[in-house]
């Protein structure tokens, strides 16, 4: 009897050396992935946010015209910069904003002049449901974002898609977010034109053409 104790003692710890095993190379495994990714995953990132801010604001200078903006983020929100041009006016802020959607979370820039007047959006991230969700990363309804301000809402020139109001929302709730937490750092003036910024500040898109 004690032989067949020690016989399924032993067959325990083999089995928990065994499950031990398979954990650490899984870990050890997914450890590497992430490192193989990480790197291609933040350059696709930036070449999407080089579009994206290239588009709500065209006179963008080359270099030196994106520099972050500190602050404090409400939940959602990522990156924030000060967009300039060649002439080192401020042309206004671009805000990464984050939501859930209908199945997916919806990551957007937000571009805002200086007097809080939305000058677009564009979705740099986003995998809602496709033929209905999608619907909504359209650059023809989007647009009808641009000009507008104060809080958003539907009937200001912008709607909800017919068949897509979840993800519709969604993006609504992004764009007031990032709205609002611009006024948040800077005030009701909305401008921070004469802010002094140093070089190591200065975040420069690689690749911006």
């Amino acid at each position: 009897m004690e032989i067949a104790v020690n016989a399924d003692k032993k067959k325990l710890l083999i089995t928990g050396a065994i499950l031990l095993l398979i954990c650490l190379v899984t870990a050890a495994m997914l450890g590497v992935v992430n490192e193989l990714t990480k790197e291609p995953i933040a350059k696709n990132k930036l070449e999407l946010q080089t579009q994206a801010l290239a588009a709500l604001f065209p006179g963008l200078a080359q270099e030196e015209g994106v520099r972050p903006l500190e602050g404090e983020r409400a939940k959602g929100i990522g990156d924030i910069f000060q967009i300039y041009d060649e002439e080192g006016n401020l042309l206004g802020y671009a805000v990464e904003s984050s939501v859930g959607g209908f199945k997916s979370t919806i990551t957007l820039i937000v571009g805002i002049s200086p007097e809080f007047v939305l000058t677009g959006v564009k979705i740099t991230d986003f995998a809602e449901t496709a033929g209905i969700g999608t619907k909504v990363n359209n650059e023809d309804y989007l647009k009808g974002y641009a000009g507008l301000s104060g809080k958003v809402a539907f009937g200001d020139g912008i709607n909800a898609m017919a068949g897509a109001t979840v993800t519709s929302k969604a993006v609504l709730k992004a764009v007031n977010s990032a709205l609002e937490n611009i006024a948040s750092i800077l005030g009701e003036s909305g401008v921070r034109q004469n802010e002094e910024t140093t070089n190591n500040d200065m975040f420069v898109l690689k690749g911006f053409q």
